[in-house]
């Protein structure tokens, strides 16, 4: 399936009550609103939250744009039920508050559902380009585009934030929700109980044992003590807005948690690789290189990468990205975009990792 026809297949999102939320605006503003829904690929933007953009006219000449990001509902929710919806909202806030971290602005955040129907909060949109996921940013769009040397001011410029966000105390964003472990029980363990739940979910009939063996594998082999820090969850060049070569927000903290610095730092090299590799047949030019990229996080962090800690993670990554791309198929099978009788093996990259990751760790 091309790029055309796997967008035609999301699902639309949908605002229905746009005259209720145009009175949140207005009371938040403090002066009247008329907003419009950007039609068009917008509404059908990614797999695991409902993201619908927003326009204010203001006049003739000047608008004004807006995300609002709400919670999915339904059949088709691709994280397991039960999840606080809002904490993304309330760290990105706290990070555009408390740290030098660049964030998109949030304007405000509703638990109320009577408003629209669902918990939703609203962010000011940040002006850049945001690297490609389909069909990858080493094959297109705006990262292709630029000269070699660029390309790796980029590149670098990610990876170095991705270590100044590591150095960040999560004591001093004061998000109480951030502090999921129990007693008896540490951050990673709460982690690791959550994504094997979410396999259990996710997998309907796709049965694979390897999964089921790295999913034991980490739960055995869990770091003791490791050093937290704020954990973005889904850190990767596609959820980096840029201006040019320059980072204007990191978006997308639907998966953030309390981690090690090596927690983010192997899901970054593990999807760099999968765009570069997996996905386009090598790096562009100009890209760093695996120890490039860690040598410019090493330095932002001040310390050297724990390899233990890394190569726990590695695997630990690709069991997360497996539990989610066994939802992403058994969706896109319901809808009849995807064969009823898909498996999972060897010919996606995800599958192909995750059985590489477990040999490492076995050798």
């Amino acid at each position: 399936m091309d790029h055309a026809e796997l967008l035609k297949a999301r699902k639309v999102y949908e605002l229905t009550r746009l005259n209720q939320l145009q009175a949140w605006f207005a009371q938040r503003l403090q002066r009247p609103v008329q907003l419009e829904i950007i039609e068009g690929p917008a509404l059908r933007n990614g797999f695991s939250g409902e993201t619908i953009f927003l326009r204010e006219r203001c006049g003739l000449q000047s608008e004004k744009s807006y995300i609002l990001r709400q919670e999915s509902v339904g059949s088709e929710i691709s994280f397991p039920p039960g999840g606080d919806f809002l904490l993304e909202a309330s760290v990105q806030q706290a990070l555009g508050r408390r740290s030098r971290v660049p964030v998109p602005p949030i304007l405000g955040i509703e638990s109320d559902e009577t408003v629209i129907g669902r918990k939703f909060y609203v962010m000011n949109v940040v002006p850049g380009e945001v690297p490609c996921d389909n069909p990858g940013y080493h094959c297109a769009g705006s990262v292709a585009a630029l000269s070699p040397g660029d390309r790796r001011e980029l590149a670098l410029s990610g990876v170095e934030m991705l270590g100044e966000l590591a150095t960040l105390d999560p004591k001093t964003l004061d998000v109480p929700g951030l502090w999921r472990a129990e007693a008896g029980r540490s951050e990673i363990e709460w982690d690791i109980n959550y994504y094997r739940n979410f396999w259990l979910w996710a997998q309907e009939d796709l049965r694979y044992p390897r999964m089921d063996e790295a999913l034991e594998w980490v739960r055995r082999n869990a770091p003791r003590n490791e050093p937290l820090t704020i954990s973005w969850g889904d850190a990767r060049y596609g959820n980096i807005i840029f201006a040019h070569t320059r980072i204007a927000a990191l978006i997308d903290w639907e998966m953030v948690t309390l981690g090690s610095p090596e927690k983010d730092l192997s899901f970054w090299l593990i999807m760099d690789e999968l765009y570069a590799t997996m996905i386009a047949s090598r790096p562009l030019e100009g890209w760093p290189s695996e120890v490039e990229s860690m040598r410019a996080f090493e330095r932002r962090l001040g310390r050297s990468v724990d390899e233990d800690l890394l190569a726990f993670h590695r695997l630990f990554t690709a069991v997360r990205l497996t539990a989610i791309f066994a939802r992403f198929v058994n969706i896109m099978r319901h809808r009849g975009a995807f064969p009823r009788d898909m498996t999972l093996d060897a010919t996606a990259p995800v599958i192909r990792l995750l059985d590489r990751e477990l040999r490492r760790v076995r050798s």
